[in-house]
């Protein structure tokens, strides 16, 4: 099995989204307490990394967000959460949303939506690959304005796939 990650070009959304495409210390907001605009982060153009021609057979899908962590009044149990789905083109619509809930401020780490095996209930080709977009949406913020849903750095997808195998060519009556 072979891993190939996915980077973006173009970020539409969330507070400061377009630091979300750019692998350093800035960050990006998921917040629903400012404004609607905030609420939905969604990336695309996969012309940001390399694409393969052909991605073989596609296991599974792992959305990787670094340095995520969400904020909280002070002494309240973290419970805010937010929703990731995958655009994909043959069915010309988004996957079922996976909610994920960040860890607390003091516990930032890289979270993984996904996962290896995890195809998010499709089959992927490798024109759904190549034009693929992340959303990032739906936050919940239970402790109101005080809250933010998501902060983070940086957003890409982990492709596993199993390439097809090609048999080296034979000669045949060859002396």
């Amino acid at each position: 099995m072979a891993t190939h990650s996915i980077l973006f070009a173009v970020a539409e959304g969330g507070y400061n989204g377009s630091n979300a495409i750019v692998n350093n210390t800035s960050q990006f907001y998921l917040d629903l307490g400012k404004t609607s605009s905030y609420a939905t982060l969604t990336l695309s153009d996969t012309s940001a990394g390399e694409n393969l021609l052909d991605y073989g057979t596609v296991n599974g899908l792992t959305v990787r967000v670094e340095d995520a962590y969400q904020t909280v009044p002070e002494g309240a149990v973290p419970a805010n959460t937010f929703d990731t789905a995958i655009l994909h083109t043959s069915s010309d619509g988004f996957t079922d949303a996976i909610t994920t809930t960040p860890p607390s401020a003091d516990e930032a780490a890289n979270i993984e939506i996904g996962g290896s095996t995890n195809t998010w209930g499709k089959t992927w080709s490798t024109s759904d690959i190549n034009n693929m977009q992340v959303r990032l949406n739906n936050p919940a913020e239970p402790h109101g304005g005080d809250s933010i849903a998501l902060l983070a750095t940086f957003v890409y997808v982990i492709v596993d796939l199993s390439l097809i195998h090609i048999s080296e060519p034979t000669r045949l009556g060859m002396i």
